[in-house]
């Protein structure tokens, strides 16, 4: 009993350091995308397709994804954070401050962790139709 005790302990203080929603691919997706030619007004419209807690952080950049499997940082980088707990179907507008969508091609990546350590939840192009063939510039991905 008191191990068992002491296990939920465990579990319950490690459920609270953490303190976010661990999302996957097929968690969210990008239902609007707005890149203004030489602006900062750049905006994106995502739609929770399962319930957050509150402290859920979301990366979203426009650096890209290189084929030595990094990426870029020569780019922007913005953290949304949910205020409060959300539920599945709620759509979030979310204006950028650092990443700065070109309107001759740009990806924007969402990911949760670190730039070094990125756990990919969705992405989107609007530079191609398929893969690109390289990452030679700013407006592609390998």
């Amino acid at each position: 009993m008191g191990r068992f005790i002491g296990s939920l302990l465990f579990l319950s203080v490690n459920l609270c350091v953490v303190g976010q929603t661990l999302l996957v691919p097929g968690d969210i997706a990008i239902v609007a995308y707005n890149a203004r030619l030489h602006s900062r007004n750049c905006n994106i419209s995502f739609v929770l397709l399962r319930d957050i807690v509150a402290g859920t952080t979301i990366n979203f950049t426009d650096n890209g994804w290189t084929s030595p499997g990094v990426l870029r940082s020569t780019e922007g980088t913005d953290v949304w954070t949910a205020s409060t707990a959300l539920s599945a179907g709620t759509v979030i507008l979310y204006p950028f401050t650092n990443v700065r969508l070109s309107t001759k091609g740009d990806q924007v990546l969402l990911f949760q962790g670190t730039v070094d350590d990125p756990n990919f939840i969705f992405a989107i192009n609007n530079n191609n139709t398929g893969r690109q063939q390289g990452w030679n510039s700013m407006n592609t991905s390998s």
